[in-house]
């Protein structure tokens, strides 16, 4: 092969003629007196080509150069080869189907994107796995109740080892040590009993949070300035629905202590393609994330605690997600809530205090978010997931007394005085079973502890 010289550097450089070929990186500029290093290469490559076209003649048409597609291959992945040659050197050698797969797949630009796009195929698969894997809790499966005691000859099967973690966390949270005032509340709040197949626990995994914790978790917090909580319609409601929620906002002024106001309704928003999707066996649903971030926040006020939009329409919070109940942002102070899978109010007086009941618990979960309360893993809680509705029916309307002394402590209010007004509230509701449990603690947190006993 011919040999060439570079002008800057004076040392040989061996140069494959077979084909055209471009330097891959800018050359050097050279003084007007010395021959550059492209003029040497162009001038050897047009002899080259002489040379091969008088050896192959016309038989060479189909290509040009007469290389077999390993040479010209090769060629192809010469390191001076440029990426402006690579697809006239491919084209003109006529390499096989699979000779152009393997070249892009040699390329770093297409294999790295092809590795990426696997990536991404396995991590939307593995996100679809953990939604809808199953758990094996050594327990039959309970639809819609709990799961009846075992006689006492039937020997319980073991505990697998994460069910004995969990077993290990939810001990933890329950018999935390708890100021005087809350302690007394744990006759009416037994552990939290292991998860059954479906639920929220036994799909998701949760750490569990003491009160210690969350107080040096710095949690959002009421101040001078920001202590109103705002609640915003979105879209059209019944008069039945109106009346549910005008009925939440009182409720949640007793919950936490501070001011609530209503805000007029918007009942027309302007919705991006993007933030909707329409499911064959349901309602339009609309996209979480396009409300707190597109709707919410730009129009938070500056005193506001928490903004918390309500709507009939079905919500969604992603990809591998069917729908959601709501949703809340723990950094922002806004949140959304949905009411339309909790039934059709106008039916009869029950059908109402259960879309009624089933608005509360979904609105103080939400609210409980965001002054930075996590999922309560230790007692049957508001502050519990839900995986389902089935599952959110079980879960009570109040607080365990773990969330009641982080959220007392964080709002500063009188535990006692706030279990009055929402006892009243949930009599004038017509919910009599929050009623009584409002009255037991109630009751409970009057009593004083009994004097030591004398020896």
């Amino acid at each position: 092969m011919p040999k060439i010289e570079c002008p800057r550097s004076k040392e040989p450089f061996e140069i494959l003629f077979d084909a055209p070929v471009f330097l891959s990186r800018t050359p050097p500029v050279y003084p007007p007196s010395t021959p550059s290093f492209e003029d040497c290469l162009s001038q050897t490559s047009l002899e080259a080509l002489e040379e091969v076209d008088a050896v192959h003649g016309d038989e060479s048409f189909a290509n040009p150069w007469g290389w077999e597609e390993d040479e010209l291959f090769r060629l192809a992945h010469s390191p001076h080869a440029s990426s402006e040659a690579e697809p006239d050197i491919l084209s003109a050698a006529g390499l096989s189907r699979e000779a152009r797969f393997m070249y892009i797949l040699s390329n770093p630009f297409w294999s790295l994107s092809f590795c990426g796009l696997l990536l991404a195929i396995f991590a939307f698969s593995f996100d679809l796995y953990l939604q809808n894997r199953p758990f094996s809790l050594n327990q039959p499966e309970a639809s819609g109740a709990r799961v009846a005691p075992q006689s006492p000859h039937h020997h319980e099967p073991a505990l697998t080892p994460t069910m004995q973690a969990m077993q290990k966390r939810i001990q933890r949270i329950a018999h935390e040590p708890l100021p005087a005032p809350y302690r007394r509340l744990r006759t009416l709040f037994p552990a939290k009993s292991l998860p059954v197949r479906g639920e929220w626990l036994a799909l998701q995994y949760e750490e569990g949070q003491s009160v210690q914790e969350y107080k040096d978790s710095l949690p959002v917090r009421p101040d001078k300035k920001r202590g109103v909580i705002y609640l915003q319609p979105l879209g059209d409601m019944s008069h039945h629905h109106k009346k549910a929620v005008n009925f939440v906002a009182r409720y949640m002024e007793a919950f936490f202590c501070s001011s609530v106001k209503m805000r007029k309704a918007w009942d027309r928003l302007p919705i991006p393609p993007w933030a909707t999707r329409q499911k064959p066996e349901g309602n339009p649903q609309l996209h979480t994330r396009y409300v707190l971030f597109h709707i919410l926040k730009p129009r938070l006020p500056k005193d506001a605690l928490m903004l918390i939009a309500l709507t009939q329409r079905d919500l969604w919070p992603g990809m591998g997600w069917s729908y959601v109940f709501g949703e809340a942002s723990l950094n922002e102070r806004v949140g959304v809530w949905s009411m339309a899978r909790y039934g059709e109010p106008s039916r009869s007086p029950a059908a109402f205090r259960q879309l009624l009941l089933r608005t509360l618990k979904t609105s103080l979960h939400e609210a409980g978010h965001i002054l930075s309360l996590p999922h309560c893993i230790g007692h049957d809680c508001v502050m519990n997931g839900s995986n389902h509705l089935e599952e959110a029916d079980r879960h009570p309307a109040f607080l365990c007394p773990h969330c009641m002394t982080k959220l007392c402590w964080n709002l500063q209010c009188d535990p006692r005085k706030r279990l009055l007004k929402l006892r009243d509230l949930a009599s004038e509701m017509g919910l009599k079973d929050l009623a009584k449990h409002h009255e037991q603690a109630y009751k409970l947190l009057l009593r004083r502890s009994s004097p030591p006993a004398h020896r």
